[in-house]
């Protein structure tokens, strides 16, 4: 066995700590996402100034449908919306309208340029009376969609909310005669209060849908999911939004 030179060994222990040590510096360090918290108040004030601005929406997305015994159904759709009118074009791949659906606060028209169709109607018959010829036949998805994941809190609406470790649970409820009747149930995650997901509920008690909020990107200085889903009566639908923009008035619905 040879000698252990002492300098040798030194030398060497001294190279080996210096490299430990530089190497422990250069570790990046990570911290986990600060979690914001906030009252039932300050999260209403919160979503009233998200509301305030433009509130004009113009946008081209796919969309895909899986409808049960119905198929499966994907195309192009062109979004406009502004002051309560709504204004949803379908495509297909050759860029052929397959259908052209209008919206107000009271009525809709809905155009199926291949049947030659028409229908028109009140508001309250819009779900019953297209749900059967396109997909996006939900009142509720569409209004959530127009208002980019932000809450309906307008009056008569009452509020109450449940503070989780990582998720809020806000409860809206509509007051009918003096009493309250859930309507909705919104998960908001606690990095920036974004809507995750809303369970909606009918007059009876009865959850009949769900809407999922994903990939919220900032757009003019306001975050708009990118990706939604809507699910019920064992059909879904996807929209996978390519382009979002919020032009003025006088735009959008044009």
């Amino acid at each position: 066995m040879l000698p252990l030179n002492p300098r040798l060994f030194l030398s060497f222990f001294l190279i080996f700590f210096t490299l430990t040590a530089c190497t422990k510096q250069l570790r990046p360090t990570t911290s986990p996402p600060q979690k914001l918290d906030a009252s039932l108040e300050e999260l209403l004030d919160h979503y009233q100034e998200r509301s305030v601005g433009p509130s004009g929406l113009k946008a081209l997305l796919q969309v895909k449908a899986e409808l049960g015994p119905r198929g499966t159904h994907s195309f192009q759709a062109a979004w406009r919306a502004q002051n309560s009118r709504t204004k949803i074009s379908g495509f297909d791949l050759f860029g052929r309208t397959l259908f052209d659906l209008k919206l107000s606060t009271s009525h809709f028209s809905l155009h199926v340029p291949s049947e030659q169709r028409v229908l028109e109607g009140e508001l309250d018959t819009f779900e019953a009376s297209a749900g059967e010829v396109i997909p996006l036949a939900s009142r509720d998805l569409i209004a959530w969609v127009n208002r980019g994941g932000n809450p309906d809190l307008s009056v008569p609406r009452i509020t109450a909310l449940e503070k989780g470790s990582d998720i809020f649970i806000l409860y809206v409820f509509l007051n009918e005669g003096g009493k309250g009747r859930l309507l909705e149930k919104i998960w908001i995650e606690r990095m920036a209060f974004r809507v995750e997901k809303v369970a909606l509920y009918n007059r009876f008690g009865q959850q009949h849908g769900v809407l999922e909020f994903k990939d919220y990107r900032q757009v003019e200085g306001k975050a708009f999911p990118f990706f939604v889903k809507g699910s019920g009566r064992g059909e879904t639908i996807d929209l996978i939004f390519r382009e979002v923009s919020f032009p003025a008035a006088t735009e959008a619905t044009q």
